[in-house]
């Protein structure tokens, strides 16, 4: 049986995911949490088994993790899919995605998905003046938390 206090101590419902992520690197103004919580106001939900954005896709968006697990696959020649990575909540899927002309991989909802849609002016707008918050296309090497696609 699983000690209650002990979960409880793990569950952030009051934080978004990231501020909650952040917080366990560096502290946050109440100025960076309302800008967190003002990019993270555009959801949307994708069932499991089903991609958020594929392959070959235009990109429009950079996607943040709210709940539920998504992952980064290449579709191999023989039609079998290479995972890359694992998103959870707090994950940026592809912070820099908006700088590909065209996805070269695509991100598939592993759970029921909750994602925000942050456009490249709002992702801009959000790292702008708030070095303890990700930014895109390489940032500072003293971010606190990197994207998986840094890795890339």
């Amino acid at each position: 049986m699983t000690d209650p206090t002990v979960v409880s101590a793990f569950h952030f419902k009051s934080e978004s995911p990231v501020a909650s992520k952040l917080e366990a690197f560096t502290r946050l103004s109440s100025d960076d949490r309302a800008a967190i919580a003002q990019a993270s106001r555009n959801v949307r939900f994708v069932e499991p088994r089903r991609d958020l954005v594929s392959e070959g896709d235009r990109p429009r968006f950079v996607h943040l993790v709210l709940d539920g697990w998504a992952c980064r696959y290449k579709t191999l020649p023989d039609g079998k899919r290479q995972i890359v990575s694992i998103f959870v909540p707090g994950d940026f899927c592809d912070i820099n995605v908006y700088i590909l002309k065209h996805m070269d991989h695509s991100i598939g909802a592993i759970t029921r998905l909750k994602v925000a849609m942050i456009t490249p002016e709002e992702m801009n707008g959000l790292t702008e003046g708030r070095p303890r918050v990700p930014r895109p296309c390489g940032g500072t090497s003293s971010s606190p938390l990197r994207s998986s696609a840094s890795g890339r």
